[in-house]
């Protein structure tokens, strides 16, 4: 569960670093032209989010990867990469609450509910006991296959047209 929940965020999460740094490009070229200075966070502030977020979900989809092929790796590197979320999304909401940007009516608040609620999630399911026990799970080695019919447990069977057997008195 933890792997495919991994999976999911990262591809959410590369797309949207990728959507960040498509609206930085036209953030950079729109205050070059207007020539603003604009309050909010630095232009190289947003890029280190960009960065981090796309090196989250770089982190989550290898992670999520090596959890479905039973790597423990995989496992340390999702709790990793959904610790790195749930501190980028409270300092998010720090830089917007510095920037002046926060809003009255709670959206970023909800924000960052659905924010740090899923990477803790994550992270949560990849920690616990029984995503440990199913990694191990995959790596105990079966036992080989039998070729032929199978032994007696107690020596031949009896011979069912063999005449009884009466005690020697």
């Amino acid at each position: 569960m933890a792997g495919v929940l991994a999976l999911l965020a990262g591809a959410y999460k590369g797309f949207t670093a990728l959507g960040g740094f498509l609206a930085l490009q036209r953030l950079a070229d729109a205050r070059r032209a207007i020539g603003s200075s604009a309050t909010g966070p630095t232009e190289s502030e947003l890029y280190a989010m960009v960065a981090t977020s796309a090196a989250i979900a770089a982190m989550l989809l290898l992670g999520g990867i090596l959890l479905l092929a039973r790597k423990s790796a995989g496992r340390t590197l999702i709790v990793v990469a959904c610790t790195l979320a749930v501190i980028q999304g409270f300092v998010s909401v720090g830089v917007i609450a510095d920037a002046g940007m926060m809003s009255e009516s709670g959206a970023a608040t909800v924000g960052l509910a659905l924010g740090v609620s899923l990477p803790l999630l994550i992270g949560i399911l990849a920690a616990v006991g029984p995503t440990a026990r199913w990694i191990a799970a995959g790596r105990t080695p079966t036992a080989p296959p039998m070729y032929g019919q199978p032994p007696y447990p107690y020596g031949h069977p009896p011979n069912p047209y063999a005449p009884p057997q009466y005690p020697h008195y």
